[in-house]
């Protein structure tokens, strides 16, 4: 299997780690040959406060307010924490409480 990263095919949400911490991260598709077959963390902020991207109060109601995605999408994101997320994924430690690139004007071709 010859797997690449496509990093032009990205997307952005939030990803709650099951220790409670939340993190803005980056997505991008993973293809093998002309088939997409996953999407992996290529860059991430956090650990965030709920306050620090507008979520207090509003996880609980199943909405979120338009800052929540403003935040995610402006918000300047690094590789450092990438590989460990991915790690963390494949354990199944993390969930997407916003859905998988729910925050981008163009979604992930693969999802």
């Amino acid at each position: 299997m010859s797997r690449t990263v496509d990093y032009s095919d990205t997307g952005r949400t939030i990803a709650k780690h099951q220790n409670g911490d939340i993190y803005a991260v980056e997505l991008a598709s993973v293809w093998d040959n002309d088939r997409c077959v996953d999407t992996e963390i290529i860059a991430s902020s956090g650990p965030l406060h709920y306050s620090d991207v507008g979520l207090d109060g509003w996880e609980e109601l199943g909405r979120y307010p338009t800052r929540v995605f403003e935040h995610i999408r402006d918000a300047p994101l690094d590789d450092l924490d990438a590989e460990w997320l991915n790690e963390q994924e494949s354990y199944g430690a993390l969930n997407y409480p916003l859905g998988y690139a729910a925050t981008t004007t163009e979604a992930l071709r693969c999802k």
